[in-house]
């Protein structure tokens, strides 16, 4: 982790919309929407996210539920779990990943 991440641990919950400059990583639970244009979100394996997701590369190893939209691509480690569409370029589910959406390649708008 460098010094641009911000880390939401994993007893910390938090309601409303997070936004940061650099990379998040979620091991806690957010709720409501989670921006960073330029770098990555990482939703940990404790981390549950109940929000619309926006980033550059978003990882998901624990659960998210809502869209995500990334400029990059997106990757669903096996044991994770997404429910909700996804828009970007490239994605990657694993083996042993659960995903309940739509995918759509493309390049999303509002990142």
């Amino acid at each position: 982790m460098d010094e641009r991440t911000t880390w939401i641990e994993q007893e910390t919950r938090v309601a409303g919309s997070v936004e940061s400059a650099g990379s998040l990583l979620i091991d806690g639970e957010i709720r409501g929407q989670l921006v960073t244009a330029r770098d990555a979100v990482t939703v940990g394996a404790t981390g549950v996210v109940t929000a619309i997701v926006q980033g550059h590369d978003v990882l998901v190893r624990g659960v998210v539920v809502g869209d995500i939209c990334a400029s990059g691509g997106v990757e669903i480690i096996s044991g994770a779990k997404v429910v909700g569409n996804i828009t970007a370029p490239r994605v990657a589910v694993a083996a042993g990943a659960r995903l309940q959406g739509k995918v759509f390649y493309a390049t999303p708008t509002r990142v």
